[in-house]
């Protein structure tokens, strides 16, 4: 069985390359520490980005993400900023206050469009440049459960091979719990990703011939 974490690392690495790429560039025009807003984010993604060092950077999250593994498992607080509050209004960053914005694989997680599109507003209102990033809704496996198609499928058949293929992690949860995690991911087309972002610079990560990734930057 592959190792989904591992997985995930590895693509991040690669994409995360153009990240760091992007980083260095404006280090470099502005000549000083760039001061980041990572909205959803936490240590274990920046572990992937070498240019980390040259930036200030504030990790703004719910309350409860700061007791995920993602945080646990990295060097904790070591060169992060730390606060919490909802990305989908964030009334406490101020206007372009910040470099640069990043929001990895968090937009798809806010359940309703007028959540996406909240969100989408923020980040462009607080971040004088940004990078967010979302799974391709194109792309033939599903990211969060590493299995083909299944997002393709209506709910309720999501749910029915979630529980045939994944006993061990489904298998007792009940109906409920089933429809409310399912509906907390809703992978974002190509279109809807310019839809959200109008005016912005939007391209796709590829993997073999198929879209891995849609990545917006400003």
């Amino acid at each position: 069985m592959l190792n989904r974490r591992k997985l995930q690392l590895y693509f991040r690495k690669r994409r995360n390359a153009a990240l760091d790429r992007v980083i260095r560039d404006l280090h470099a025009r502005k000549g000083a520490t760039l001061k980041v807003l990572d909205v959803g984010g936490s240590p274990f993604f920046w572990e992937t980005v070498p240019s980390r060092a040259l930036c200030e950077i504030t990790l703004f999250n719910q309350d409860e993400a700061l007791e995920s593994r993602d945080f646990r498992i990295s060097e904790m607080d070591a060169g992060y900023r730390f606060q919490t509050g909802n990305g989908c209004d964030m009334p406490e960053i101020a206007d372009a206050s910040v470099d640069l914005v990043v929001c990895n694989s968090v937009i798809e997680h806010t359940v309703l469009w007028a959540n996406m599109q909240a969100m989408a507003r923020e980040l462009v209102r607080v971040g004088r440049h940004g990078w967010v990033q979302v799974p391709a809704h194109e792309f033939p496996v599903e990211p969060h459960y590493m299995l083909p198609v299944v997002h393709w499928l209506s709910v309720p058949n999501r749910i029915g091979l979630l529980r045939l293929l994944r006993r061990g992690t489904f298998g007792d949860k009940s109906a409920s719990e089933m429809r409310s995690l399912i509906e907390k991911v809703n992978l974002l087309t190509g279109r809807e990703m310019k839809a959200l972002f109008p005016g912005k610079t939007c391209f796709r990560e590829r993997f073999l011939l198929f879209t891995k990734s849609h990545i917006v930057n400003w």
